[in-house]
């Protein structure tokens, strides 16, 4: 077991905790503190326009969200998000919302009251999930990284820096390579999505998930197009443009 000492040898994960009822916010907050040292909650929200303007402030780790809230619900604050920095766990008195959960890629999901074991256990997967991301991006430059896909026609080790974009078919997903070949994986896009955020890509529409390497041009005319090295024309939606123009700084050099 992780005592207090080894957690605070390490960074925290900086967290977020969005809900209406003001009991439940003290309550869970109060929990987190006495139970999981790990994890630094930065700020609450009560409702999804205050949850917004605290990503956007505090870039948390971790968000912990209730889905029934007056005006906009919890599952219509993660679905907004078609690429997401942070993890969620969900947290609702109503126990019917698990499958939404999983489609929308929570990392786990508590009743209210909230047992503190299942807390522990939820907030550990965080804290491991943290850890191996953070191990990641330390030690694997995206030159060397590697995904096993699995396809149509078995499974295929793929380099990520042979990666064009990613195009989503329903709950398939369609790879482009640089050598022209096309591989049609049993995974939705947004599985992709998160093992591959921090190797320079990023989801510029529901629909694709481009590798920044090979971005030739872009235009804000039609909400947003992109053209990739195999002179391919996408989509950027209008949502994700201004994200899209911010992350283009870290890669690109205006002259």
């Amino acid at each position: 077991m992780k005592t207090q000492a080894q957690y605070t040898k390490r960074v925290s994960l900086s967290s977020l905790i969005v809900d209406d009822e003001e009991y439940s916010r003290r309550n869970l907050n109060q929990l987190l503190k006495k139970h999981c040292p790990q994890v630094d909650v930065k700020a609450t929200a009560i409702n999804v326009n205050q949850a917004r303007k605290a990503i956007d402030q505090i870039q948390p780790d971790l968000v912990f969200l209730d889905i029934q809230m007056p005006g906009l619900s919890g599952l219509d604050l993660l679905k907004s998000y078609s690429c997401r920095s942070f993890s969620v766990i969900l947290v609702t008195a109503h126990p019917t919302y698990g499958i939404d959960a999983v489609k929308e890629g929570a990392l786990d999901y508590l009743l209210k009251p909230i047992r503190v074991s299942e807390l522990k256990t939820a907030v550990d997967k965080a804290w491991n999930q943290e850890s191996q991301e953070t191990w990641i991006k330390k030690h694997i430059s995206t030159e060397s990284y590697k995904i096993s896909v699995s396809h149509t026609e078995g499974v295929s080790i793929i380099s990520v820096k042979d990666i064009l974009y990613l195009e989503a078919d329903n709950m398939y997903t369609t790879i482009r390579l640089l050598n022209g070949e096309m591989l049609l994986a049993s995974k939705p896009i947004g599985d992709f999505e998160k093992v591959l955020a921090d190797f320079n890509f990023f989801r510029i529409h529901k629909s694709y998930l481009i590798n920044f390497r090979y971005l030739e041009r872009y235009s804000k005319n039609g909400g947003g197009l992109v053209w990739m090295s195999d002179k391919a024309e996408l989509p950027v939606s209008r949502r994700q443009f201004p994200l899209f123009q911010k992350l283009l700084k870290q890669h690109v050099t205006p002259v």
